[in-house]
């Protein structure tokens, strides 16, 4: 098929755990809305299920990936790298290593999501709930895999950081290892990225937000690229991600949207209109669905 949407081997990678976290957040909001503010553990499992089927059978249609090896090596071991960075420290017991009383408090949420599968009414549900379906489906409590899910949401942020810097830069092989700098310097100023949830603060919405911010930004940057409707999708469920996961931080994704939307008119006249019109209509359908949301 022509004219398909062209991945990058790191995006791609990223994209299928993207859509992990997004479809499980999906699921179990639409189960809360429909069946009584609770979601059956099981069906939330079977939706994602399908719906990664679904997203699989559309990729091989639509989506064109770039493979690099030595792209996938280094998305590999940032991720890999920087999850046990942070999970280490928590060993044998896997319990948060904060002295940050937050971790008791997110704690205390996972655990009104697990019984029933119901979310938090009174702060961001979204990482709390993914960590609750998670405990189910692995079969480990919650206290014990409250942070290696937190560590797995940073993780996936330095991966992200990881390929939106080779995609910066040039397609050389050594571009792929010079890029492992940019998420090495992420911590460089150690409280506001392994701080988060090591040792000085337990910043759990915080960093799931953070996770779902670095998609929609990626996705953007790609959209600007590409203009096709799967990034404009993955900009749409991006910004539901950061709505569930700390609704404040949405207007900083949003507005670099809409920014890109309203600004990028130097084209030809002939494509100019077109392509104007496309971009505000989906700038429209995102500002809804946030309302909606």
């Amino acid at each position: 098929m022509k004219n398909k949407t062209i991945f990058s081997s790191a995006q791609s990678l990223f994209t299928v755990f993207f859509l992990i976290f997004f479809f499980t957040l999906l699921n179990g909001y639409l189960q809360n809305l429909v069946a009584g503010y609770r979601a059956n553990t099981w069906l939330v499992l079977a939706g994602l299920i399908v719906e990664m089927i679904a997203a699989f059978w559309f990729a091989r249609r639509w989506i064109e990936i770039e493979i690099d090896p030595l792209e996938i090596a280094g998305f590999m071991l940032v991720v890999i790298g920087v999850w046990w960075y942070f999970v280490i420290p928590s060993l044998p017991t896997l319990l948060p290593p904060t002295q940050s009383s937050d971790a008791v408090r997110v704690y205390l949420q996972v655990m009104f999501s697990y019984p029933n599968g119901t979310l938090v009414s009174w702060y961001p549900a979204g990482g709390t709930f993914v960590t609750a379906m998670f405990a189910h489906w692995f079969g480990i409590e919650p206290l014990r895999i409250l942070h290696p899910t937190a560590a797995s949401f940073i993780a996936l942020s330095a991966g992200a950081v990881y390929g939106i810097t080779c995609a910066l830069l040039p397609k050389k092989r050594i571009a792929k290892i010079a890029a492992l700098i940019a998420p090495a310097l992420l911590f460089v100023p150690w409280s506001y990225f392994a701080g988060t949830i090591n040792w000085e603060q337990y910043f759990f919405a915080q960093v799931c937000a953070q996770y779902f911010i670095l998609a929609a930004v990626w996705y953007i940057a790609s959209y600007a690229g590409q203009p096709h409707r799967v990034f404009a999708a993955l900009i749409g469920a991006a910004l539901l991600g950061v709505v569930a996961a700390y609704p404040i931080f949405v207007a900083l994704p949003l507005g670099l949207f809409g920014l890109m939307a309203l600004t990028r008119r130097v084209r030809p006249k002939s494509l100019r209109h077109a392509a104007r019109r496309g971009r505000l209509i989906t700038l429209s359908v995102f500002i809804g669905l946030m309302i909606l949301a």
